[in-house]
């Protein structure tokens, strides 16, 4: 009896190492949340638009300031003490559309939707990258658009609100764009 159970115990272990691992690469294999890869993006904007004062930045740290809540929030918030050129990254979330600091870079979330025309309009002559996540390809207001199509986060660009703000667009992040102003690029 003892030899006829050690290969069954053998097969249960087994199956039981092949289920845990099976397991294992399961939860790896899972994509990454929707908040994350927003953050990714929103970092690699930073990293692909140029800032008139850029040239002359010899200290002081990259400013993101989010607007609104909701779940891409903590995604945003993981972004503080990155290096942005050169520089950290600091990340201050508001909820009152009134109380915006200057900043290099404002992600308005949908949750503050409704304030987005006066929004724009406040940080209008200042070298600010607007970014924000709204339903709908074209939105004129903001140099670039969050969205999801087909269960993946895609952007789109809007070069006229970048240069009202005094920006340049890396072609790198143009290609990149699903839509450039208002129109489908060539990305799929």
């Amino acid at each position: 009896t003892g030899t006829a159970s050690r290969p069954t115990a053998l097969a249960v272990a087994l199956c039981l190492c092949t289920a845990l691992a099976a397991g294992a690469l399961a939860q790896e294999a899972r994509p990454p949340r929707e908040e994350d890869v927003k953050g990714a993006f929103v970092f690699n904007f930073l990293r692909l638009v140029d800032w008139p004062a850029e040239d002359g930045r010899t200290s002081g740290a990259w400013s993101l300031v989010v607007l609104g809540d909701g779940t891409t929030v903590p995604g945003l918030q993981s972004l503080a003490g990155k290096i942005v050129k050169g520089h950290p990254l600091e990340v201050q979330v508001v909820s009152d559309p009134r109380t915006i600091p200057a900043a290099d870079a404002l992600f308005i979330t949908a949750s503050a939707s409704a304030h987005l025309e006066d929004v724009v309009r406040s940080v209008a002559g200042a070298s600010t990258l607007t970014i924000s996540e709204m339903n709908g390809a074209d939105v004129h207001d903001t140099a670039i658009n969050l969205l999801v199509e087909d269960g993946r986060v895609v952007f789109s660009v809007n070069r006229s609100a970048a240069r009202r703000a005094g920006l340049h667009l890396s072609s790198r992040l143009l290609t990149a764009a699903r839509y450039v102003d208002g129109t489908l690029g060539r990305r799929p």
